[in-house]
């Protein structure tokens, strides 16, 4: 699509937007849902599986306990944005085995850190519905540490970009009912290593490939007061590394990270103040 044609598609758009906009006004119920600060307590269950030569040397399930912090806002011209951020920590399983082949299965301490942004338009429609695309970007670290005489830890670190769209619907007064999907793409993806000096092996950092990120999710938001709302919600997500490329070792060794898998459902409950 060229520039010209893309300006017309625009302005077509747009033409046909207002009078939509302009007839259904936003519902005030899904517009005190959009606008406030959250703090919520989390459960996170992580599925991880790292993919090598047909096999699954290193795995990790588990659930991991956190907090959360949301900033959300829907100003009158129906412009929507969103801050999250979520912190959880805690052990897991860990299923892998040594450089030998000799299995192993552990705990893992984990520490995970999200921050993720949305920026979108939000537009009513009868029956007090309203739909908001909007594009979405983050930040996502998760370090993972083997405990032990000898610590061996692992930080992975990645950005991600992508686009979604999220629906709501207010079937009573108090009541908000929101689902809300996106897809995008991981980039700028890392994972360093530290604690295998006394094996002579020095820390080490990979980059990894991109891949898609997939994200569904769905929240209750139901008004106690004006200003206090209380919301419950579950998101799954779906994203993963691709393998890198391979490290040389003193002493004339190789070393890479393999493909993995993350899979994640985090469920949450907390308050929202309305402003």
């Amino acid at each position: 699509m060229n520039r010209m044609s893309l300006r017309k598609f625009l302005v077509v758009l747009t033409v046909l937007a207002a009078p939509v906009a302009a007839a259904s006004p936003l519902a005030p119920s899904v517009i005190a849902a959009d606008n406030g600060a959250s703090i919520s307590f989390t459960s996170l269950h992580q599925d991880y599986k790292e993919f090598y030569a047909g096999t699954v040397p290193d795995s990790e399930s588990g659930n991991i306990d956190g907090v959360g912090a949301t900033f959300k806002a829907l100003m009158p011209n129906g412009v929507y944005s969103r801050l999250a951020l979520q912190y959880s920590r805690g052990s897991d399983v860990y299923t892998g085995q040594t450089q030998g082949g000799v299995p192993v299965i552990g705990k893992t301490e984990n520490s995970i850190i999200d921050v993720g942004m949305r920026l979108g338009r939000a537009f009513g429609f009868p029956y007090r519905t309203a739909l908001a695309p909007y594009a979405t970007l983050g930040w996502h670290s998760w370090r993972r540490g083997l405990g032990g005489a000898e610590p061996y830890d692992e930080y992975y670190h990645d950005f991600w970009i992508g686009a979604g769209l999220l629906g709501q619907w207010a079937p009573v007064g108090p009541l908000v009912l929101s689902a809300y999907g996106s897809i995008g793409r991981i980039v700028s993806a890392h994972m360093m290593t530290s604690g295998l000096s006394s094996y002579g092996i020095p820390d080490q950092e990979y980059g990894l490939g991109s891949t898609t990120r997939y994200k569904l999710g769905a929240d209750v938001d139901y008004a106690v007061t004006p200003l206090v709302h209380v919301e419950a919600g579950a998101d799954y997500l779906r994203f993963g590394y691709g393998q890198s490329a391979v490290n040389s070792l003193p002493g004339g060794g190789m070393s890479l990270e393999p493909e993995s898998t993350t899979k994640q459902v985090l469920y949450r409950i907390g308050i929202d103040f309305f402003f």
